[in-house]
């Protein structure tokens, strides 16, 4: 679960310096037998979801290997930008 952990954290914060501000926040929390891991930026696009990308493409794989490894994630908006959160069953 740890590895799992890294690999979605390291995905979302990329994708809030790249396509955010450049800025991001983390927040860790244990929630009962629950990871819960926010990222929040000041970019306000809310519609995020997997994208669907040819086997060659160097970029755009992000979001589908959260979708993957996490048990649920989700966008949030927030009064400055947004929370792209997950979950992690313990």
């Amino acid at each position: 679960m740890v590895g799992d952990a890294a690999t979605i954290v390291s995905e979302l914060v990329t994708n809030a310096i790249v396509h955010g501000s450049g800025h991001a926040s983390l927040v860790i929390e244990v929630r009962e037998r629950r990871l819960h891991v926010e990222v929040l930026d000041t970019d306000p696009t809310a519609a995020l979801e997997p994208l669907n990308v040819e086997p060659s493409a160097e970029h755009g794989r992000g979001l589908a290997i959260v979708n993957a490894l996490a048990s649920s994630w989700g966008v949030e908006p927030r009064l400055m930008g947004k929370s792209v959160w997950f979950d992690l069953d313990l």
